[in-house]
């Protein structure tokens, strides 16, 4: 019996990874990259550590200039804007959840700050029972911490809960934490998920899924 739905947020309720991708692109060409934007997309579920790392290897730069580049590009400059980027069935299909009594928890590798203007912008507030963050756990994804986390604050059994993913790094934390796990298919990145239990194409197979498993009581 499925009790709880476990949400990563980037690339899964919202189209963000399009978003980060082509501005990562603009401003890494200001330092003289010359690569292909396919060549970014290994940045795609990582931590901003890790990042950055690739980032400046790509850019043969520094950490300190990425990084700065990067948080000029996106928080001054061209701020993400969550209205537009939501994938367009993620509220309807959040409210049916919440209605049908599943404990729902939004476990991301984004912070804080995003986290709350995605729900207020969005007008998401009240649906999400737990949201956990990168400030939350000691050990990024794809260590299963964050999924383990919010299995113990749920108080449910892995095998209650299904988790809605999309990056490599995502699927396998979840699988570690031994959830089952849904993949919001790739058709953009060549993100391999092929660590998934199933893909999906957008929420509303999440609730087709819930349906036909006999899974919403």
């Amino acid at each position: 019996m499925i009790k709880a739905v476990l949400f990563d947020m980037d690339g899964t309720l919202i189209d963000s990874e399009t978003y980060y991708i082509d501005g990562t692109y603009e401003w890494m060409k200001s330092l003289g990259f010359k690569g292909l934007k396919s060549d970014i997309y290994p940045i795609i579920g990582t931590s901003m550590q890790k990042t950055y790392a690739i980032l400046a290897d790509l850019a043969k730069s520094d950490i300190a200039t990425v990084t700065k580049e990067n948080e000029d590009y996106f928080l001054l400059k061209h701020p993400l804007n969550y209205v537009e980027l939501i994938f367009k069935e993620v509220k309807n299909v959040l409210s049916t959840l919440k209605k049908a009594g599943y404990k729902l928890a939004l476990c991301t590798s984004s912070g804080h700050e995003e986290c709350d203007e995605f729900i207020k912008t969005c007008a998401l507030e009240g649906l999400f029972d737990l949201v956990l963050t990168k400030q939350e756990v000691n050990k990024n994804k794809p260590d299963p911490e964050i999924y383990l986390q919010a299995l113990r604050l749920l108080k449910i059994n892995a095998n209650e809960a299904v988790t809605v993913e999309d990056s490599k790094n995502g699927i396998i934390a979840s699988k570690k934490a031994g959830l089952y796990t849904l993949a919001r298919k790739d058709k953009k990145f060549n993100i391999d998920q092929s660590d998934c239990d199933q893909y999906i194409d957008d929420l509303n197979d999440l609730l087709k899924w819930l349906r036909s498993n006999n899974k919403d009581g």
